[in-house]
């Protein structure tokens, strides 16, 4: 490879000179070794083909996961559908900055080191940031590490069994014809939704909804719109109401006790100063 300087001259880059060549060009201060400040430019031609394989998997890799994701953001199931592609560019990222071409030199410099629009570390980041807010990690298996695991926790395995059930019953009471739910769905189907949201809520619960997996936290809100919008359906809570009765009561009485007690206290009053007198 040769690189071209201000005074139009060539130098031929070999393997004694490449990693300073390289670093001086990505720091972009005069290289002592020509005296003078070079000008560069690294085609595609230039990477050799270890590191470019390296950057193949890493283009691909975060391809495929941004296209799953875009798939999966309505209803939210990015975390369980996309957890593989995301485990693929979390390794392809490493690997970049593990790995070396043929002549031992990091692919790190060429690949990460001299990309001055930062494309790797700003896909790698959009990848990371996106899977981060989904809070998805919550819905697998962590190891002591860190390692993060495609395995899901039995929370989540859990969740999606009451989940499918409750689908499931609704379904039995739509009718293909009239495109319709029959009114016997709330009947039927009380049970198991009641235990799809009790699950849920003790879930959240014990881990804070700030940190539940975005998966299990759309599911249920898309079923309780489902339940009471579209279907109409409502749970009866006579108790609920209790608290409410017993504080219009004793809003409505304390006036008469206030007055009472004022009447009173002001009849005692009246008849000490008529004593007096």
């Amino acid at each position: 490879m040769k690189a071209r300087h201000d005074h139009g001259s060539e130098l031929e880059v070999t393997e004694h000179n490449r990693d300073a060549f390289i670093k001086e060009a990505a720091e972009g201060r005069p290289a002592e070794w020509l005296n003078q400040k070079p000008i560069i430019a690294l085609y595609s031609h230039d990477i050799l083909e270890g590191c470019r394989t390296y950057l193949e998997y890493f283009a691909n890799s975060t391809s495929n996961f941004t296209q799953c994701a875009v798939r999966n953001a309505r209803p939210i199931r990015m975390c369980e559908r996309c957890v593989d592609y995301y485990l693929d560019v979390l390794k392809a990222h490493e690997d970049i900055y593990k790995a070396h071409d043929e002549g031992g030199h990091a692919c790190k410099m060429e690949l990460v080191n001299l990309d001055r629009l930062e494309v790797i570390e700003g896909a790698f980041d959009y990848v990371y940031k996106l899977w981060t807010r989904g809070h998805c990690n919550s819905c697998f298996v962590v190891k002591d590490n860190g390692t993060l695991t495609p395995q899901l926790l039995n929370i989540t395995v859990k969740f999606q069994q009451l989940y499918n059930d409750t689908q499931n019953c609704f379904n039995k009471f739509y009718n293909v014809t009239t495109k319709k739910y029959e009114p016997a769905v709330c009947g039927n189907c009380t049970e198991k939704y009641c235990n799809l949201n009790k699950y849920y809520e003790d879930h959240k619960a014990d881990t804070g909804e700030g940190i539940l997996c975005m998966d299990i936290v759309d599911a249920m809100n898309l079923t309780r719109t489902e339940w009471s919008k579209l279907l109409g359906c409502y749970i009866s809570e006579p108790n609920a109401e209790l608290p409410l009765i017993i504080s219009v009561i004793l809003i409505a009485i304390t006036p008469l006790v206030f007055y009472g007690t004022a009447k009173r206290f002001s009849a005692k009053a009246e008849t000490r100063l008529q004593r007096r007198e």
